[in-house]
């Protein structure tokens, strides 16, 4: 019997690089497919502190903590904490991201410090914090083992990543299929992301639970145009989207899997 000896990091990374957007259909986008709109991340009361990626960075917190928040979005993964809070640190590649996390922040009455830039090239420059969190980053990330490095040597008591169980894109593999006849691949996974945890040394506690509903940010034709936008579209096809829509509303994987770990 032969052994796949192949790392889980390398696995990753050719996962990754498996979902990239053909030549042909690329060079005819009439704008960048990767693009997210800020509001869909917006912090809003629908945020709990109650899921199982808060309750596990709660457990590590103590009094006046710190956290970084890598990719920090509108700071829906750290500022629910609250009151557990002395300071956040949102790191965010998008300066509009940053300006609705630090609204958000000030908003919660919640020192914060933004930083722009990209992770870990900006780690660096951060002092240490209590608990690093990380939600719904890691697919974006070809080189995880640094990424997940740079996490841990930032927390001085542990880690907390969140992401689905899934590709978040594979709710748009039935769209690629009808518009561009492109098979989408169904890898990388949350379980290859806590094998890449384990290689580098950590023993994380991992948690599914059911991805909570959550009120879209988007309206119907808000959405149209994100679809458009994503699947490399022009607005003719709109309608199109719109019908498809209609009857399969594009939902997100409904399970959510929470990697925690000690530093």
């Amino acid at each position: 019997m032969i052994m796949d000896m192949t790392s889980a990091a390398t696995r990753w990374a050719d996962a990754l690089a498996s979902w990239a957007i053909p030549d042909r259909i690329l060079a005819n986008a009439p704008a960048s497919p990767w693009v997210h709109p800020p509001k869909m991340f917006k912090s809003s009361d629908h945020d709990s502190a109650d899921t199982r990626s808060m309750i596990a960075a709660a457990s590590m917190l103590g009094p006046n903590a710190t956290v970084l928040d890598v990719g920090c979005g509108g700071g829906r993964s750290s500022l629910p904490l609250g009151n557990r809070l002395r300071r956040v640190i949102g790191v965010d590649e998008s300066p509009e991201m940053l300006e609705q996390f630090a609204a958000a922040a000030t908003e919660r009455q919640i020192a914060f410090e933004t930083v722009l830039g990209s992770w870990p090239d900006v780690a660096p420059q951060r002092e240490q914090v209590d608990v690093a969190v990380c939600h719904h980053v890691v697919y974006n990330v070809a080189d995880i083992a640094p990424f997940v490095r740079a996490l841990s040597s930032s927390a001085q008591r542990g880690v907390v990543v969140e992401l689905t169980k899934v590709h978040p894109q594979t709710p748009f593999n039935e769209l690629w299929k009808r518009f561009w006849d492109l098979d989408r691949p169904d890898e990388p996974t949350a379980e290859v992301f806590v094998e890449v945890v384990r290689e580098l040394g950590h023993e994380p506690d991992v948690v599914s639970t059911p991805r909570p509903a959550r009120p879209s940010q988007l309206d119907r034709s808000e959405m149209v145009a994100f679809v458009r936008q994503r699947l490399c579209l022009s607005a003719e096809r709109d309608v199109e989207i719109r019908e498809y829509l209609n009857v399969r509303p594009l939902l997100s994987s409904d399970t959510t899997v929470t990697v925690s770990w000690r530093t």
